[in-house]
């Protein structure tokens, strides 16, 4: 599970495992569970800022497109060329986002208990 908050997210993914092409570019799928609002972000191999690519796969997401808070289902692809086009894509990894439009916030509260003994 991938949890985005507002703004830029580092992501951490398994991609390179599954993957067919030599060096591909990548669209980001992110389908809203509820309202079905579609958010596509491409982001070039060159993108990966991971040290170990064979290891797992380093991006920066910006929620700068997500219109509305909660869970999104995510589909990863990997194409050639600068394109959004995935109809023969292979997918590369799936699974669930939570956009959170706000930081959380952990409510503490102070107890006073007070005893009688008879």
């Amino acid at each position: 599970m991938i949890n985005l908050y507002s703004g830029e997210n580092t992501v951490l993914l398994t991609l390179t495992e599954k993957q067919t092409l030599t060096s591909p570019n990548y669209v980001f799928k992110f389908t809203h569970r509820v309202t079905n609002e579609e958010v596509v972000i491409f982001k070039k191999n060159a993108a990966d800022t991971s040290a170990y690519k064979t290891r797992y796969n380093k991006f920066t997401i910006d929620t700068m497109s997500f219109n509305d808070a909660g869970q999104y289902e995510y589909i990863v692809y990997e194409v050639t060329g600068n394109t959004t086009d995935t109809t023969n894509a292979n997918v590369l990894e799936t699974g669930i986002a939570i956009y959170h439009t706000d930081a959380i916030c952990y409510t503490t509260h102070s107890t006073c208990n007070e005893f009688v003994v008879r």
